[in-house]
């Protein structure tokens, strides 16, 4: 998040120095949460390696722009891929 400015809709930009917190783009904010603030909701992730792991939701992005070659979904720390022994080869 401190590479690149990504416009965020509610929450910190600084959030993911948490590893137990996510940033979630607007469409999964509303898919999962509709009109609901998402900020501090707990939501469960299962990675490739079968394990399942709780973070709370600490930020929103704005929608990308459609001619973006940079988009996703959800951002975790990269704290996390550590502590879930990926193989990096394998990832």
């Amino acid at each position: 998040m401190r590479i690149f400015d990504f416009p965020i809709l509610y929450g910190d930009k600084n959030i993911l120095d948490k590893k137990e917190q996510i940033v979630i783009s607007q469409s999964m904010a509303e898919k999962y949460f509709d009109d609901e603030n998402p900020l501090g909701q707990r939501v469960s992730i299962k990675f490739s390696n079968f394990e399942v792991k709780s973070f709370f939701i600490g930020a929103v992005l704005d929608e990308f722009p459609k001619n973006t070659s940079i988009a996703f979904n959800v951002l975790v720390s990269m704290d996390n891929f550590f502590d879930l022994k990926f193989n990096p080869k394998n990832s």
